[in-house]
């Protein structure tokens, strides 16, 4: 999982200033491009990157499409509107959860596997019979 920060305004640029902090990989973009964003990337360190606004792009229409969120106009302007009151619901439980435990839940997400679920994992690794 990526996760993808649209937006180097005050909140976007403190949501990657944590996520560095706690050495989380991240992608930030802004309508100006990356080029822009050179100085901040540099600040916050290198797990944090610069992305386009096409990647941007691919990430909100792919939200589209799911559901989550409409898009209006010609160039969309997207807002959160899920498609089916189940999906507002299960997504303000999640908007909720990473409210209250934004850090532990991204160092989860991101942790690597101890050796005992690594080596358990093993076990169902198909092999050919010789």
């Amino acid at each position: 999982m990526t996760i993808g920060i649209i937006g180097s305004g005050a909140i976007g640029t403190a949501f990657a200033r944590t996520l560095s902090r706690a050495g989380i990989e991240a992608t930030i973009s802004n309508s100006r491009g990356p080029d822009s964003l050179k100085e901040l990337v540099r600040e916050l360190g290198p797990s944090i990157k610069a992305g386009t606004r096409e990647e941007a792009a691919r990430v909100l229409e792919t939200l589209h499409r799911r559901g989550l969120i409409a898009a209006a106009g010609e160039t969309p302007l997207y807002s959160f509107k899920p498609a089916r009151e189940d999906m507002r619901g299960i997504v303000a439980e999640v908007a909720d959860a990473y409210r209250r435990h934004l850090i532990s839940i991204a160092v989860y997400i991101h942790r690597k596997s101890s050796a005992s679920v690594r080596e358990f994992a093993r076990a169902f690794d198909l092999k050919k019979e010789r």
